[in-house]
């Protein structure tokens, strides 16, 4: 198993007591230690990650939020949901997000909100496989959810990096709903504020001055309701290699949605990285938990990543 150690925001940690046998044939076992932070935009599905490797039907599945009364969130008992023992708060926004025979009991939380935010307990009771010694196995997981937002008015950092080496000749921010499309364009060291939509004027910088290290973030100030939409990120680079000089190009789509203060305010992150773009020569603000001890991560690389939502990202 993948151990992974350092503190963030996702714990998943064993239960206090440890190991123990009470003699009832009941096993509380353990679950090493991964931490990760998971953050959302409000109105996004997010998926709470829980898997379990012991090999034994699964009987109960519990996801709670201790500070809640009811503290249910979902659960499963027998074969099927249990929605009356449900926090009212949580109807009809979770359910598994596969079939969990396989040990995957990870669950998806749609639109979220602000109150969202906050400590969930996954906890799954196993019936044993061993014909010599049949007992239940009970592993604790606990996942902290943090639900961020963006007001009208504030400013917001749009993240797009790349890592291929390479002189960054061309940047370009787009808004391909609009005409012109440009919200930022960077060539051969300088911008071009005359190729860019007259309603980002004086509104967008690049967040570093120095791009060399291949972070061309940019920040929108003071974002309106018409800010909503999708923003491209198109990168090009020319190669390093002296043996075949080429340029390189790659692109992320955000979307953005802000809405007037008093409202419900939403703000979306989506990242599209298209195949056909060099998709390796991007990077999702995604950073790998510390101490890894094992050379392969986890298959759902969410766990050790940490996704960071820019209005205001992962397993």
């Amino acid at each position: 198993f993948c151990q992974i150690f350092n503190s963030v925001l996702l714990k998943i940690a064993p239960p206090k007591d440890g190991v123990s046998d009470s003699g009832s044939g009941v096993l509380t076992s353990l679950v090493p230690l991964l931490v990760v932070r998971l953050t959302a935009e409000l109105g996004d599905d997010v998926t709470l990650k829980c898997n379990v490797t012991n090999k034994g039907n699964i009987i109960v599945v519990e996801w709670t939020r201790p500070d809640l009364d009811p503290e249910y969130v979902f659960l499963y008992r027998d074969g099927k949901s249990n929605p009356d023992q449900q926090n009212p708060s949580f109807k009809d926004r979770v359910k598994f997000k596969t079939d969990i025979s396989d040990g995957d009991v990870s669950l998806i939380l749609k639109n979220v909100t602000t109150t969202d935010s906050g400590s969930y307990q996954c906890r799954v009771v196993q019936e044993g496989t061993n014909s010599k010694k049949k007992r239940d196995t009970d592993s604790i997981r606990t996942i902290k959810l943090k639900v961020e937002t963006v007001e009208l008015g504030d400013d917001v950092t749009l993240k797009c990096n790349v890592t291929n080496k390479g002189n960054i000749v061309v940047v370009e921010w787009t808004r391909p709903d609009l005409d012109p499309e440009y919200v930022f364009l960077y060539r051969d060291g300088r911008s071009y504020p005359d190729k860019q939509n007259p309603s980002f004027k004086e509104r967008v910088k690049l967040e570093k001055t120095d791009i060399r290290d291949g972070d061309v973030s940019l920040i929108l100030e003071n974002v309106k309701t018409t800010d909503s939409g999708s923003y491209q990120c198109r990168v090009f680079q020319r190669g390093t290699n002296s043996r075949k000089k080429r340029n390189t190009d790659s692109i992320r789509t955000i979307k953005l949605k802000v809405v007037q203060k008093g409202e419900s305010v939403k703000s979306r992150l989506k990242w599209i990285l298209f195949s056909h773009h060099l998709p390796d020569s991007l990077i999702l603000d995604q950073q790998l938990c510390g101490g890894v001890s094992c050379s392969e991560v986890l298959d759902s690389s969410s766990l050790c990543w940490s996704i960071t939502s820019i209005f205001t990202e992962t397993v």
